[in-house]
């Protein structure tokens, strides 16, 4: 399928009619990267098929996938799971609701996790069962218009590969999506106020305590409260798997990090190192617009190295739950650490350094990729919830710029405590947990962690097709190969140092905690019993 210009993809996605262009972009940019699962081609089915030849479960992922780009896309005000902590319960959620209705749909060798027991009776719908279990609890997380008929146009792509007998276990699915089980995990007017309320500047810091950006002065400060989220775990408890306590300031560990930071995440006025852009940018995910959040990254992967290892469809949707409901409640131990810690990043550290200070230094920085000012018309008025994220466009009323962005427009440094990275704990929680899986399969038991089939990968802030931070043109096309699970997690964890917003401790431990929530789930989650 050909690309689409990136002015169209721009003009499309952004304006009025966000939901359906946005819908139709992301699949013509996923066949080109990770796309499991195309929107099928309509096929007229035979009256005695019970099945179209599609996975359900990979289906709904990639729906689940362009709605949290929508999200970051759309205005800020109409998001509904914005910022990292937000998306990963919503993944999270939708991934739990398909795999218990897996469980009860097909047949199985784990039980649900909320709701068990019980099965549907015409499972040979079973596809469509699970599907419209997954639509349901979507339709219940994302709820603006631009949301729901992105959900009713792939409800559409979905249904018309089956023929009409189908629609009987479709509502089957949609009661079973709606079980209060599953949808009493998901309250918006809670789950906003714990990512979303906040303060602005904290009126008298402790040295070494985090702070604003100070290229981007109007932050706030993103889930302050998530610790008080509770884990879609029933009873993980928290503290068992939290990082422990950061090295201090002059400890040995400290100043070589910060050395290491100083030197690898500075911005180059001349242009970004190639450990920048293949590193860095490659993991980015900080809520750009069209691009998303590292949650959809590390999904993306994991579905390519599951498809890849021929996972059938109950397989499939098991571990992507896992993998989702690890980096949910990691959210929580590595925000909960944040906001204990509130240890200031390198953009703060470097410059207030007791030994070196350097008062010029700034971070290459997270990237606003796809920026407003680049697009066209009257989308450079549009704040979306990048904004959350420490990346607003603080009042910007210009026209759209032709060729260059001042630095303070092109990048920032994301709005909470550098103390865990957030990145390296999701990663840590999603990989460790799919070398789990893998070490249960016969073919890949051996040795988990390899990967002979699965690559390339191709990120969205690589695909060729979005646009840079800094100049009005698209960012090359570049795949990435990685032979083991391992490097996914080394290069995730390099990516935060190279873009200058971490030290290389908070990834270090980061990493490990997730690790942690990884195993704590896996032990008690969707165990399996034959």
């Amino acid at each position: 399928m050909p690309l689409i210009s990136r002015r169209h993809a721009l003009r499309l996605a952004l304006g009025a009619a966000g939901a359906v262009s946005i819908s139709t972009q992301l699949a013509a940019k996923n066949q080109r990267s990770f796309a499991p699962h195309p929107v099928p081609t309509p096929v007229k089915p035979s009256l005695r098929s019970r099945t179209a030849g599609i996975n359900p479960i990979l289906f709904w992922n990639s729906t689940a996938m362009q709605l949290d780009v929508l999200d970051h896309s759309i205005d800020a005000k109409d998001a509904r799971a914005p910022g990292p902590c937000a998306a990963s319960r919503a993944l999270a959620l939708v991934h739990i609701v398909m795999a218990d209705a897996a469980a009860a749909a097909y047949d199985c060798d784990f039980k649900g996790l909320y709701v068990r027991g019980g099965r549907y009776p015409e499972n040979e719908y079973a596809d469509v069962f699970v599907g419209a279990a997954a639509a349901r609890i979507l339709g219940h997380i994302y709820s603006t218009p631009s949301h729901t008929h992105l959900i009713g146009s792939q409800r559409q792509h979905f249904l018309k590969s089956f023929d009409s007998r189908a629609l009987a276990a479709w509502n089957a699915g949609l009661e079973f999506g709606s079980k209060e089980q599953f949808t009493s995990r998901w309250q918006w007017d809670k789950i906003k106020s714990a990512a979303l309320s906040s303060f602005n500047r904290a009126r008298s810091l402790r040295r070494g305590e985090h702070d604003v950006d100070p290229f981007n002065p109007d932050q706030k400060f993103y889930g302050v409260n998530w610790s008080r989220v509770p884990p879609l775990l029933p009873g993980l408890q928290i503290a068992p798997l939290e990082p422990g306590d950061p090295p201090p300031e002059g400890d040995r560990d400290y100043i070589r990090d910060l050395e290491e930071v100083r030197v690898l995440g500075a911005y180059r006025p001349q242009g970004p190192t190639v450990e920048q852009i293949k590193v860095g940018l490659f993991w980015a995910y900080d809520g750009a617009r069209l691009v998303g959040t590292p949650p959809r990254l590390y999904n993306q992967m994991t579905a390519q190295i599951a498809e890849s290892d021929g996972l059938s469809t109950p397989e499939m949707a098991r571990l992507l739950a896992l993998c989702n409901l690890a980096m949910a409640d990691a959210a929580i131990v590595c925000w909960t650490a944040k906001y204990r810690y509130k240890l200031w990043r390198p953009v703060i550290g470097i410059p207030n350094a007791s030994d070196h200070p350097d008062r010029d230094w700034r971070p290459f920085g997270a990237p606003r990729t796809n920026p407003a000012q680049f697009a066209l018309g009257n989308d450079a008025q549009r704040l979306t919830a990048l904004s959350m994220l420490g990346g607003g466009e603080r009042s910007w009323r210009g026209a759209p710029t032709r060729d260059l962005l001042p630095y303070d427009r092109a990048s920032f440094t994301p709005n909470f405590p550098s103390y865990p990275s957030g990145h390296a704990t999701f990663g840590g929680a999603c990989f460790n947990m799919l070398k789990r899986i893998r070490g249960e399969r016969e073919l890949t038991r051996r040795d988990p962690g390899r990967l002979d089939n699965a690559g390339p990968f191709v990120s969205e802030e690589l695909n060729g097709v979005s646009i840079d931070n800094f100049k009005n043109k698209p960012r090359p096309y570049l795949p990435m190969s990685f032979t083991r699970i391992e490097r996914l997690i080394e290069d995730n964890n390099k990516s935060r140092v190279h873009l200058g917003v971490h030290w290389n401790f908070d990834c270090e431990f980061g990493s490990r905690s997730g690790a942690r929530v990884a195993d704590a789930i896996y032990r008690s989650a969707y165990r399996r019993y034959r």
